[in-house]
């Protein structure tokens, strides 16, 4: 919870979940959302993106 890095998370309060289950659950989101941002990036100015590199998946 204190190494540096910062998710923001917003709960609408419909459950009861405490602070660090609703960040963990945000840190899983937004590295699922990385991935697919990754995959799915087409390359731009001459550098490669990773379908580029190998393939698309």
């Amino acid at each position: 919870m204190s190494d540096g890095d910062t998710v923001f998370a917003v709960a609408t309060g419909g459950v009861d979940a405490s602070v660090s289950l609703v960040g963990a659950l945000s840190v899983e989101v937004l590295a699922e959302a990385v991935v697919n941002a990754i995959l799915s990036a087409k390359g731009a100015g001459g550098v490669p993106a990773y379908q580029d590199l190998h393939g698309k998946k």
